[in-house]
């Protein structure tokens, strides 16, 4: 890197009783925007504690990744990916979960919460592609993929659901 560059190498931390670890470069040029890129990991923290939802029946983990990369004025310079996995039981109440169920505007045929969950995406400018998308519970699964556009507001989903317990 050069001298107007910073680079946070080996960072590691605790987050929600989790383990945080990644990399960061900022780039501060005398001319031209600066930039940055970013490679972070989070790894088996609790979900209570970073939805912030105090019920005493949700609990599990949450794992993520995410490596993200643009220049600071220009919002569409934005590139990136990641994944997202959660296990536990009431998940449900996890606020991506209830926005996603809103999203679908879903009646789902289920008897109990999703237990486990996971995500892949993209993120091109202010466009999140999420290439998968799975909800499980014992008896359900629901998958999809689909776009958020935050520049345009716009949503297009597609999901399908299956009983595995069907014959």
């Amino acid at each position: 890197l050069d001298d107007q560059s910073a680079r946070l190498d080996q960072a590691n931390g605790r987050l929600a009783d989790g383990d945080v670890a990644g990399q960061v470069d900022l780039a501060f040029p005398d001319t031209g925007p600066g930039r940055y890129r970013m490679n972070l990991v989070l790894r088996n923290a609790d979900v209570r504690d970073l939805s912030g939802d105090a019920a005493p029946d949700l609990s599990g983990e949450l794992s993520a990744s995410l490596a993200l990369e643009g220049d600071w004025t220009n919002i569409n310079s934005r590139r990136g990916r990641g994944d997202v996995q959660v296990r536990g039981r009431e998940m449900y109440k996890i606020p991506l979960v209830l926005g996603l169920l809103q999203i679908t505007n879903l009646s789902l045929p289920i008897t109990s919460p999703f237990s486990d969950g996971s995500a892949r995406y993209t993120v091109d400018g202010q466009t999140v592609t999420f290439d998968s998308i799975e909800l499980r519970s014992h008896d359900m699964l629901m998958s999809g993929s689909g776009q958020l556009d935050f520049g345009t507001k716009k949503v297009a989903m597609t999901f399908v659901t299956e009983n595995p317990n069907l014959p």
